[in-house]
């Protein structure tokens, strides 16, 4: 009799998706001289299709990306350099991401910066970059 991961792994590959949300981070983006130079708090998602059949097949961590990584690499990059606009930097960031690890199928990246105030205060402005969109 077939287990469930046989049914499922029949087409080669098991596609999932490995989220990280709510990253906390300090960083210098933005257009203005006082965020370049005191820097603004961000909160960043990146959200990864991976083909998990190999680290099915396996449990072992070696055949998947590591969460830890992901999420060290993640903040590095976006510590390491200063952008002046968030589209720049989540897209810069998720190419980054496909580069170094070739598993990713897909990714999204999300930034959140918090207390803006456009015309009256906002909890925050979000940009998202979803590979799956790109022209």
């Amino acid at each position: 009799m077939a287990s469930a991961s046989d049914i499922i792994m029949t087409e080669n590959r098991v596609p999932m998706w490995l989220r990280l949300r709510a990253i906390p981070l300090h960083a210098m983006h933005g257009v203005y001289a006082d965020e370049k130079e005191f820097g603004t708090d961000f909160e960043l998602d990146v959200e990864l299709l991976v083909d998990a059949s190999a680290a099915i097949k396996s449990d072992n961590i070696d055949d998947t990306i590591d969460y830890s990584k992901i999420h060290d690499e993640a903040i590095r990059f976006s510590t390491s350099r200063s952008f002046n606009l968030i589209e720049k930097w989540v897209h810069d960031l998720a190419v980054e991401l496909r580069v170094r690890h070739p598993a990713i199928l897909e990714c999204i990246i999300r930034v959140r910066k918090p207390g803006i105030a456009v015309g009256g205060a906002l909890k925050w402005i979000e940009v998202e970059f979803d590979t799956r969109t790109s022209i």
